[in-house]
């Protein structure tokens, strides 16, 4: 995996910038804004961003501080439309508890507002924003979907949700906020896990070490073949 700066946790500019109080909690989501392919029967996006604001309107119940913040735009500009009807649902039941932030390049400096991050993907492949964000340290909660389970494990270094469950992320998000030293030690288990998972230069070896060994094999396989034909000829 690539080095990845550790600065400050906290980023306090950034929240004094977005009118953000000093002490409120923070939910953030990193993740593109796909709009739902109709054709496949989608009626959501799939990286669950109705999700997190319908859980951020239940947790809001609970914590009338919390504060949401979303980073990532539309993916392609045909997706507009639904990245603007995600702005309307999160002011119509969130109102100014969530924020956009659209596309931003200085995650570093983004992960600073958050006390904990959410990933509520339908389907997923490899997150690298949740490894990003476990190498910043931030407690992470995400669905049990695709290849999230092998970097966010269960009372390991994160919390598993269902998938379109906005009431279990709600649940496990609570528990975190409950939980700070707790959710600092699952941040430390998961930043220590996306080093040894993504670690290029190791992924790169064990890449080589299967090759010499299918390749070594089919050299030894074909000089056995060909000493056979020799004696066969003979």
């Amino acid at each position: 995996m690539r080095a990845i700066r550790i600065g400050p946790r906290r980023n306090d500019n950034l929240r004094r910038e977005l009118g953000i109080p000093l002490d409120a909690p923070v939910i953030g989501m990193v993740a593109h804004i796909y709009a739902p392919k109709f054709f496949l029967g989608q009626t959501r996006g799939v990286k669950g961003h109705e999700d997190f604001i319908a859980a951020l309107a239940l947790i809001k119940k609970m914590r009338p501080d919390v504060r949401g913040v979303i980073v990532g735009g539309s993916w392609q500009k045909s997706g507009v439309w639904y990245e603007k009807r995600l702005h309307s649902l999160g002011e119509k039941i969130c109102g100014s508890s969530l924020i956009f932030l659209g596309h931003r390049t200085d995650l570093e400096e983004v992960s600073g507002l958050f006390n904990v991050a959410v990933q509520p993907s339908h389907s997923e492949a490899v997150a690298w924003s949740v490894a990003e964000l476990l190498q910043r340290n931030v407690p992470v909660v995400a669905t049990n979907v695709g290849g999230l389970p092998d970097l966010v494990q269960e009372n390991r270094t994160g919390w598993l949700v269902p998938p379109r469950n906005p009431e279990a992320l709600a649940r496990a998000v609570l528990e975190a906020f409950g939980n700070p030293e707790e959710a600092q030690r699952r941040a430390a288990h998961g930043r220590e896990l996306a080093r040894h998972l993504l670690d290029v230069e190791k992924t790169g070896r064990e890449v080589a070490a299967i090759y010499n060994k299918v390749l070594g094999h089919s050299v030894r396989a074909l000089e056995s073949e060909s000493k056979c034909l020799m004696k066969s000829t003979a």
